[in-house]
């Protein structure tokens, strides 16, 4: 049975690093991170808060290239960007050692990461290549995945799925919705901003597990 870690690192260990530092409003959170042969890395991400500080301090980033605006939505956006490949991160040591990353968000004060490893033995290669590319992290909790906590078989969250079920619940997906996705939001007790993310990385959980078949490189078969 594959093992969940949820590890927190600092600003440093991920990247970006100068960009939260420059912009201490806005929340990073990685969709999914694509590996190259080439060593680097593209990260598709989303930001929420102040997009012109974000785009001005990433710009001036040296650990990160060619940050593009994908999709916009109020003040939230999403965005792919290159990790240079000789930029050590965390991100790195997860793909280096065959593990997902099932979810990550960083601020100023660091990230929180969710890594699941197929093989329990890959765990002790992820902290090893951690120490010999002196990247800095700490290991909060490791549970296997049908543990409680632990993403079900479809990689959705019980938040996630609290959140899907709400909405479903709510008439949120009926057409005409018959609620809004602040009327969800109020009855979750949280904000829509932190509704939308739980949505849409339920919705990304569900879709991708159920129709994509992942390549050798993290990516669908073909998707380059």
């Amino acid at each position: 049975m594959s093992v969940v870690a949820e590890v927190a690192v600092p600003t440093s260990s991920v990247a970006m690093a100068d960009t939260l530092a420059a912009a201490p409003e806005t929340v990073v959170e990685i969709e999914r991170v694509v590996a190259h042969p080439n060593g680097k890395l593209t990260p598709y991400f989303w930001v929420y808060g102040d997009l012109d500080a974000f785009e001005s301090a990433v710009a001036e980033d040296p650990t990160v290239d060619e940050a593009t605006r994908l999709d916009t939505h109020e003040s939230e956006a999403l965005y792919r960007a290159e990790w240079p490949g000789g930029v050590e991160s965390v991100a790195n040591a997860v793909v280096e050692t065959g593990g997902t990353l099932v979810s990550a968000t960083g601020q100023r004060g660091g990230w929180d990461l969710r890594i699941r490893f197929e093989n329990p033995g890959q765990l002790p290669s992820f902290s090893t290549y951690c120490e010999r590319h002196d990247v800095t992290y700490e290991v909060k909790r490791v549970f296997r995945s049908g543990d409680a906590g632990a993403p079900d078989r479809f990689g959705v969250t019980e938040k996630q799925r609290e959140a899907l079920v709400a909405a479903l619940d709510a008439g949120f997906y009926e057409v005409p919705p018959e609620a809004t996705m602040s009327e969800v939001a109020d009855e979750l007790g949280i904000s829509q901003q932190a509704l939308s993310k739980r949505l849409r990385r339920g919705h990304g959980n569900l879709v991708g597990d159920v129709f994509e078949e992942p390549g050798a490189d993290g990516a669908p078969d073909g998707e380059q």
